[in-house]
């Protein structure tokens, strides 16, 4: 920055040039005042204040100077408030080098539909171990790998998720399993299938109205539609589970009536504190296969679904939800030989395969006390579902009743992470229809664990369970007798990846 000195002296000069310049040039006279784009506001005062020193062509007699100095409009000048730093400031800029910035003019692109997808997931490791069995049936836990003969690590899920709103109108979900064990196999595991594939189509652009068509969750019973990322529990329980399995999904076309106030509070609950079950609307009303996710439909009857939910706040920051859902449809059950009681010749019981089915009816109860702290989760159902008779021969319609009830309490520390102990307690009495032979017992399970997130891409969850539940693989070896209970116990550890 130049001095005040150097300054008045520049100025000084660069005046005196300018009047001589004046003086000797045509004798018509030039502008005193110079271009307001050239000479800052103190030049031009100062050319306003000066008459020419000199004699101009025509006149007989110089004029009488006027000092720069003596004047005190000249002081004003000088010491007028802020004049002078505006001069330095001025004198500055012209020193310097003016940085340009270049500006895009060009239009901004419009955003392509694939831009608005978000990529996510999880990774489930576990390792099972049985400690305890009975004199009944093997170890056995539907969709868990690891319990049975051999035990160890397994691959639970492998998840990788593709969602986003590619029009105002449209939204699409993907969610591929790399971690399959296809039906019938004993060794053959880890394939991809598709778990999730469907399109949200919003009637308004506030998706109050939405249809969901494709490959979907059906909207019954609140664990059901409970991301297995968010659950704490490793495993689902069977009364609520066996309506919708297996993977509690299907091909079919529902609709979801959501106000917009409930949507925001379905996402606030969506999280690892209270671990709620998404937006599957407070109304779902839906028509699908029924022969349950990645099963081609084995007859022409769909099921019909409907759900009435109602989340709201009670108090300050606790949430409850209660819910009411009901489905039905003929269901075609799959078929294996057995020796029925484990005596005489092998023989696959009647009522299974086919292109009609049997009837199979779920009425079911939700309510769910969100655990700010301490939590309960409890859901009931009743009705009738095929299953297998007393005497190992026939599938039939037959009743059937079953639920759950889970405490648990949310632990939040400052530098350890989030904490849930919990404690789950089913009982179910009735015919597993997805399994072959649609087995029919009675099971319960107490099971016990705490699940702890160490950051919010990693978690840890130990779970022990004492169990007595009907093992559904089918036998057909001579004084063995299919679907006894294992009754015993085991001890689980899983490691989840978030992403």
């Amino acid at each position: 920055m130049p001095s005040k000195a150097s300054v008045i002296f520049r100025y000084q000069v660069a005046l005196c040039v300018s009047l001589n310049v004046v003086s000797i040039g045509s004798a018509q006279e030039l502008p005193r005042r110079a271009p307001a784009d050239l000479l800052d506001r103190g030049t031009q005062t100062l050319l306003d204040n000066a008459d020419s020193p000199v004699i101009r062509m025509g006149d007989t007699e110089p004029a009488a100077p006027k000092s720069l100095y003596s004047q005190s409009q000249n002081r004003e000048l000088w010491e007028g408030p802020g004049l002078l730093d505006q001069m330095i400031q001025a004198d500055s800029l012209v020193q310097k080098p003016v940085q340009t910035v270049s500006v895009d003019k060009k239009p901004s692109k419009h955003k392509h539909w694939y831009e608005n997808l978000s990529l996510g997931g999880y990774t489930q490791i576990r390792f099972d171990k049985t400690l305890q069995e009975g004199p009944g049936a093997a170890p056995q836990i539907l969709g868990d790998k690891g319990i049975g003969s051999i035990e160890g690590f397994t691959m639970r899920r492998a998840r990788l998720k593709i969602q986003g709103d590619v029009a105002p109108h449209l939204g699409i979900y993907f969610q591929p399993d790399f971690a399959i064990t296809p039906p019938g196999s004993s060794d053959a595991t880890y394939f991809a299938q598709v778990r999730d594939w469907y399109g949200d189509i919003y009637v308004d652009t506030a998706k109050v109205h939405r249809f969901r068509v494709g490959n979907s969750k059906i909207p019954y019973g609140f664990e059901n539609m409970q991301s297995s990322q968010n659950r704490a529990p490793l495993d689902r329980s069977d009364p609520i589970n066996v309506a919708v399995s297996p993977n509690e999904r299907d091909l079919g076309v529902f609709y979801y009536w959501t106000p917009e106030v409930k949507q925001k509070l379905f996402h606030e609950l969506q999280n690892a504190r209270y671990k709620g079950s998404g937006d599957y609307g407070i109304l779902g009303l839906g028509v699908f296969n029924g022969q349950g996710g990645s099963v081609l439909d084995a007859n022409n009857a769909p099921h019909v679904v409907a759900r009435l939910t109602m989340p709201f706040e009670v108090g300050n920051e606790h949430f409850c939800e209660v819910s009411i859902q009901g489905m039905g449809g003929n269901v075609v059950v799959q078929g294996a030989e057995i020796r029925p009681l484990g005596q005489g010749p092998a023989i696959t019981p009647t009522g299974t395969g086919g292109s009609d089915g049997l009837w199979q009816k779920h009425l079911g109860s939700t309510f769910v006390w969100y655990p700010t702290n301490f939590g309960l989760q409890t859901e009931w159902n009743v009705g009738e579902t095929p299953g297998l008779n007393d005497e190992q021969t026939a599938v039939q319609t037959r009743a059937f009743y079953g639920g759950y009830v889970m405490a648990m309490y949310a632990i939040d520390t400052a530098h350890h992470g989030f904490f849930m102990p919990y404690t789950r307690w089913w009982q179910y009495q009735g015919g597993y229809s997805t399994q072959k032979n649609a087995p029919y017992g009675h099971g319960t399970e107490l099971a016990t664990g705490v699940e702890w997130q160490v950051v919010k891409e990693l978690e840890f969850n130990l779970e022990y369970g004492l169990i007595d539940r009907v093992n559904t693989t089918a036998i057909n070896k001579e004084g063995k007798l299919s679907y006894q209970n294992f009754d015993g116990s085991i001890l689980r550890f899983q490691c989840q990846f978030n992403y």
